[in-house]
């Protein structure tokens, strides 16, 4: 069930939410963007009644897709600033400093670590770690029958980490 941001303000206040739960889709929705819009908002909860909890799996997923953009991101860079030097003959040295400037010396996933370390702590979210809470059996016999959260599609093996969470 999707509740509204009204919903969710209403059962705060009365006491009959303590917990919100958040999965990747809606980081991937906000675009992981923990300084500005719906993420941040999250800090509100901070030091209240009210806990925020993230599965590990989902740490770790939203952890990969921050280092997937950021590399691609900076792949983009590179090839900008290839062609900028090219058409303005800027030398590779000036275009190694200006990438560095952009980007500094942090490889995409030091920098997606830091970034979702940074979130998380600023934000009091508690993570849930699925080790020794998910019995691997239980796991494969739903995959296997197509139970939830897995289903009869050809890309089923995608909601393994909704299953973990589940489970």
């Amino acid at each position: 069930m999707k509740w509204t941001e009204e919903e969710i303000a209403a059962a705060v206040s009365e006491g009959t939410l303590n917990a919100l739960s958040l999965d990747t889709s809606v980081f991937d929705g906000e675009r992981n963007r923990f300084e500005h819009g719906l993420l941040v908002r999250l800090r509100q909860f901070k030091d209240t009644d009210v806990s925020v909890v993230l599965a590990e799996v989902v740490r770790r997923e939203v952890q990969a897709h921050v280092a997937k953009a950021a590399a691609e991101d900076q792949d983009k860079l590179r090839a900008a600033l290839r062609g900028i030097g090219l058409t303005w003959q800027i030398d590779s040295e000036r275009r190694d400093s200006a990438f560095k400037t952009a980007c500094g010396d942090e490889a995409p996933v030091a920098f997606a670590e830091r970034r979702v370390s940074q979130f998380l702590a600023d934000s009091g979210i508690e993570i849930i770690d699925s080790a020794g809470r998910v019995r691997v059996e239980d796991l494969l016999r739903d995959y296997f029958m197509a139970k939830a959260p897995f289903g009869k599609t050809a890309d089923k093996k995608n909601e393994f980490p909704d299953a973990i969470t589940v489970f």
